[in-house]
């Protein structure tokens, strides 16, 4: 056998549902059913998991330094809140659909900047990791000298 076709038949051997996962997806949808006052706050967590999976994916198997997640996901929260807050909006559903809307497109329109060339997407990690270690050091810094 040639070494595409090796790779080719351990990957469908390997693309079967496990039962544990079976068990870990009926159990997370039990949940839903079991807990219905817990609705809010289950949806957190499965949209925080979301969040810190696609991170994941990007930052440990890609290894690409990316605030690019953070602010999409900023965008959309901001939009929602302003929908919320002025009253625009009254249903949560058509918020949530509006601030996706808003967050894709303004990740569509920034995108067109990071395309240009890796290292501008390189000068924009490096610079977002450096100043959030500089503020985060500074808020520590003051924090001692107050005390």
């Amino acid at each position: 056998m040639t070494a595409p076709a090796d790779v080719g038949h351990y990957a469908r051997a390997h693309a079967r549902w496990h039962w544990s996962e079976i068990a870990f997806w009926a159990l997370a949808l039990a949940c839903a059913v079991l807990f219905p006052s817990r609705f809010l706050i289950m949806t957190d967590i499965v949209r925080l998991a979301l969040f810190a999976l696609s991170l994941d994916l990007i930052l440990g198997y890609a290894g690409i330094v990316s605030l690019g997640h953070a602010a999409f996901f900023g965008v959309g929260a901001y939009c929602a809140g302003l929908l919320a807050l002025h009253g625009i909006v009254t249903e949560p559903v058509v918020a949530l659909l509006i601030a996706g809307l808003v967050a894709t497109a303004v990740g569509f329109l920034t995108s067109f900047l990071v395309i240009r060339g890796a290292d501008l997407t390189r000068l924009m990690g490096d610079a977002g990791d450096r100043l959030a270690i500089g503020s985060a050091g500074r808020a520590l810094f003051q924090h001692h000298r107050r005390h």
